[in-house]
Order: C-alpha cells, then sequence, then structure tokens
C-alpha cells in the first residue's frame, strides 16, 4: 500500500461507476432525440382535426355593370385587292377614227399624275386627277373652274404656273412643255386667215397658241394602281361606256363568309379586330357591307352570306392571307345592368337571384329577372329597387 497503487478491487469498482455514467447520459440523450423528433406528431385527435380541416373559402365576387351587351363573333377572313375604279374615254374621243395606236400601260403599273395612258391616232390619252371631267377644249383665254383645275394639276407636276383660273401665256407654255416632254407636239389654235391686202396679225381677243383637247384628257385618282388593261392596239373606240382601264383605287379590303346564324349580328359600321397568324400583327377593320343573298366563295368554295370590311388605320396587305376575324356584335342596342352567367342562382320555385356581398361576406340574395345574354353577361332587373345597382359586388363563386 506504501507504493500509492490502489488495490484492484477499488479501480474496478470505479470503472463500473464510470460506466453507469456514461450509459445514463447515452440514455438521456436518445430520449431528448426521440422528444424532438416525435414532439411534432404528438398531438391530440382534436389538434389533428382541426389542422385537417381545409381553411374558410372566401368568395370570388365580381362588380355588376351597367354596359351593352356583346356577344363575339370569330370568323375567317381573305385579303383581296380593293374596290377597282373604271375609266371610262372621254365621249368627246369616242368614234369611227378613234383607232388605238398604242397601249403605254400594262396591269400592275402605278399610273401617275401626267403619265399617258394610250396613244389613239397618234395623240396622246394622258392620266390627270380632276374633280370633274373636262367639258370643253381649253384654249388661250379662256377662264373657268376647268381652267383652275389643269393649273393645280400642272403645278403638282412641277410646272410654275398660276392659279388665276385663266388661260394665259404662262400656262399655254407649260402645256407645250408637258406634250413635249411626252413626245408630242401640242395643238395649236391659229388665227384666222387675213383677207387679201389686209394685215395677217390675229385680233387681240382670237384664241390662239397650244391649247388643252378634252379628248385627250381620262380622270384617274393619283397614283393609283392598273389592276386590268380593257384595249389593246388597233381596237377602235366606239362605246363610250367601255372602260380603257381598271384602277385599284384604295387599300385592300378583307372579305368573309358567315352563316344565317351570324349574319344577323352583322351590320356596317360594327369593329372588328383582324389577326395574321402567320406574322402575328393585328389590325382594327369597319364592316362596310353585309350581304343579304347567299352565294358561293369561288376561292374557298364556301357558301353564305359575303362580309366586306375595310382596314381602319394599320393595313395588312398580303393579297390572298387568311386572317383570323373577331367581330364585337351587341345583342342590345343600350347599356343595361348586367352580371355575369356565373352569378345567377335558381330557387325550387323557379325564381332566380344573385348574392351581394359587402366586405368580402355574403350580405343578401336579390331576386332579379334576367335578359338578353351576351358574351358572359346577363342582363338583370332587380325585384326591389336599389337592391342591386352598378358597382354592388354579386357572388361568382368560392377560392
Amino acid at each position: 500500500m506504501g507504493d500509492g497503487k490502489l488495490p484492484d478491487d477499488v479501480r474496478s469498482r470505479d470503472r463500473r461507476r464510470l460506466l453507469i455514467a456514461a450509459a445514463g447520459l447515452v440514455g438521456v440523450s436518445a430520449v431528448a432525440g426521440a422528444a424532438l423528433l416525435l414532439g411534432p406528431r404528438m398531438r391530440s385527435p382534436q389538434q389533428q382535426a382541426a389542422e385537417a380541416a381545409p381553411p374558410t373559402p372566401s368568395l370570388v365576387t365580381v362588380q355588376a355593370e351597367t354596359r351593352v351587351l356583346t356577344e363575339p363573333i370569330v370568323i375567317r377572313g381573305t385579303v383581296v385587292a380593293g374596290p377597282s375604279v373604271k375609266v371610262l374615254p372621254p365621249r368627246s374621243l369616242v368614234g369611227p377614227d378613234a383607232v388605238v395606236t398604242a397601249v403605254k400601260v400594262k396591269k400592275g403599273d402605278r399610273l401617275r399624275e401626267g403619265a399617258q395612258v394610250l396613244e389613239v391616232a397618234g395623240a396622246p390619252v394622258v392620266a390627270l386627277d380632276l374633280p370633274f371631267p373636262l367639258y370643253r377644249d381649253l384654249i388661250g383665254g379662256g377662264e373657268g373652274p376647268d381652267v383652275l383645275a389643269v393649273q393645280r394639276a400642272l403645278r403638282r407636276m412641277g410646272y410654275s404656273v398660276p392659279t388665276s383660273g385663266k388661260l394665259d401665256v404662262r400656262t399655254q407654255q407649260a402645256l407645250a412643255k408637258w406634250w413635249h416632254k411626252l413626245g408630242y407636239e401640242i395643238p395649236r389654235q391659229g388665227a384666222a386667215a387675213a383677207a387679201p391686202g389686209k394685215s395677217a396679225a390675229p385680233p387681240a381677243t382670237a384664241p390662239t397658241g397650244p391649247y388643252l383637247p378634252r379628248a385627250a384628257i381620262v380622270r384617274i385618282s393619283d397614283k393609283s394602281s392598273v389592276s386590268t388593261v380593257r384595249v389593246r392596239r388597233g381596237d377602235i373606240l366606239t362605246d363610250p361606256d367601255a372602260p380603257l382601264l381598271e384602277l385599284n383605287a384604295g387599300p385592300p379590303d378583307v372579305v368573309a363568309t358567315v352563316s344565317k346564324d351570324e349574319v344577323g349580328l352583322l351590320s356596317a359600321g360594327q369593329t372588328a379586330t383582324a389577326l395574321d397568324e402567320l406574322s402575328g400583327r393585328r389590325a382594327k377593320l369597319v364592316v362596310t357591307s353585309v350581304a343579304r343573298t347567299v352565294t358561293t366563295d369561288s376561292a374557298t368554295g364556301t357558301t353564305g352570306f359575303a362580309v366586306r370590311f375595310r382596314f381602319d388605320g394599320t393595313v395588312l396587305s398580303a393579297a390572298g392571307r387568311s386572317l383570323r376575324i373577331d367581330v364585337a356584335s351587341a345583342v342590345e342596342s343600350r347599356p343595361v345592368l348586367a352580371v355575369p352567367v356565373t352569378a345567377i342562382y335558381s330557387r325550387a320555385d323557379g325564381t332566380t337571384y344573385v348574392t351581394v356581398a359587402v366586405d368580402g361576406r355574403r350580405s343578401a340574395d336579390v331576386t332579379v329577372r334576367t335578359g338578353r345574354t351576351g358574351g358572359g353577361w346577363t342582363a338583370v332587373v332587380p325585384e326591389q329597387p336599389n337592391a342591386l345597382t352598378e358597382g354592388s359586388f354579386v357572388v361568382v363563386g368560392e377560392d
């Protein structure tokens, strides 16, 4: 014992104590870990039932509106060339000697003001954008609205002339230059032959110099495109009502064919939206005409009622392209109080009602009489005045 060493039985006892303490610590740790893992799951049946129950649903509401009920119509339409304008010959040109000696335009040409259209009996026939046909030859000294219209046309073509309404020397000179540019000599009005022994000088009032024959002018809209040429070299112009040309005077239109059920919902002046599904571009349309007789579209073979639209602003000019057209068709001509169709409920006795909500909670069931339906909305009239008004929130469902 004097060497300071503990007896074997003491050391064995101390080891047992250490092992027992360590085992105790492990047990406590295990119990604590289990409590952490199982604690959230250890709930009473009442707690579990409360947590499993669905949340209280919230109401889905929409405001009642005063609106014109519309029923959208979706149809297909095709881009077509604009309406053609027939160019007739001047009546003074027509006759047995009016032989077409040259045709100066062809299909697809852009016919500009001042351009030559034909040559008839060796003389030019040219195009001018005039407000009315010429009703006389314009000779030197002549005055009137027709002279003024020609002067304005000459100015648009770049000639320096007055706008006096009088065919003066400057205007005659501009006419001569114009004809020379076309490759022709303009007709001239000469003085009467002098009597023997008399001076050859013309009287001051005698019309002289270049003049514009009315037979030489056809009216057009400036920068029109030629869609059809109706004459050819060698023709004789004997019918004043037979067109020389046809022009595409306006932008392209859209034509659709609709069914009997749809045609009654369409009328001139209605607006629509066109969608080119290939490019994603959209454009506004306006209905210009609705046929009342059935026809068959030669391009698509579709039978129905033809409806023509014009572009209002942006033009989708791809000829022959098929477009989707959405038309908002009115089913009521005046605004009415309306609610969504899903807000209408029926009772066992056949009456209908809507549920009004205030601050997100059901407030009252209001009995209503229903009217026309359009675009998912129904016209309603409350049985009790002011029980339902514009802006009231009505229940359409629960979320």
